[in-house]
């Protein structure tokens, strides 16, 4: 029998099936209750899954971007399996895009790796295939983060501002020493944001109408989106 050299800790709310796969391979397996992750291979590495509908499902209902956010914030080396018939999910959807965008959004700015996986089965073969490879690499600790790094004052203002619509680091960076602080970028008006370089009519117009746009819920297109 293989020994079992080290171990994966599983978040109980994971399913058994998964658990009694990685033990048939001949790895290690603890359940906790984690508040980061899903599955954490060692101190740098762990992994968050979804099915395909719970990851349309997150991506709509902001859960998805909260989540990898402190799992990238947490490891450094950070994983999101999206398990299922994930095409499905794509094709019969009104605007398609959006799962293609949140994938490259996850890894352009999340820095969160993504993989597609079609069962349970196969994504136990990943996590394995994962584990003994970074095992195999180099002598690593198992510690679990259960609270991602506190970001300081400067990130998280970066952070709230880009959350306007099209603002990436450096425009965000760049309006910051504008106006000089988060109430002023949130107070400034179109002229007053068409001021700062890289943003046009079009771009100031759309921050504007966003920010001054009363906030009625969900809308019948994205509960449609919602519907699984």
């Amino acid at each position: 029998m293989e020994e079992v050299v080290q171990k994966i800790v599983i978040d109980t709310r994971e399913p058994e099936e998964i658990a009694d796969l990685l033990h048939g391979a001949g790895i290690g397996v603890e359940k906790r209750q984690l508040s980061v992750g899903d599955y954490v291979i060692d101190s740098e590495t762990a992994v968050e899954r979804k099915t395909a509908s719970d990851f349309v499902r997150s991506l709509f209902d902001g859960r998805l971007l909260d989540q990898c956010s402190r799992l990238s914030s947490a490891y450094p080396n950070a994983l999101l399996i999206v398990e299922g018939n994930f095409g499905e999910e794509v094709i019969w959807r009104e605007n398609p895009r959006a799962f293609w965008g949140a994938l490259v959004a996850l890894y352009m700015e999340k820095r969160v790796i993504p993989f597609f996986t079609p069962s349970k089965e196969q994504t136990a073969n990943l996590l394995v295939v994962l584990a003994k490879r970074r095992w195999e690499r180099r002598e690593v600790k198992l510690q679990i983060r259960q609270k991602p790094r506190v970001l300081s004052l400067r990130e998280k203002q970066l952070y709230v501002v880009q959350g306007l619509p099209s603002v990436g680091t450096e425009l965000a960076e760049r309006l910051l020493r504008h106006f000089g602080s988060v109430r002023s970028v949130m107070k400034a008006s179109e002229s007053e944001l068409m001021a700062v370089d890289g943003i046009g009519k079009t771009k100031a117009s759309t921050i504007s109408s966003l920010l001054d746009a009363p906030f009625e819920g969900w809308s019948s297109e994205q509960k449609k989106l919602l519907e699984v």
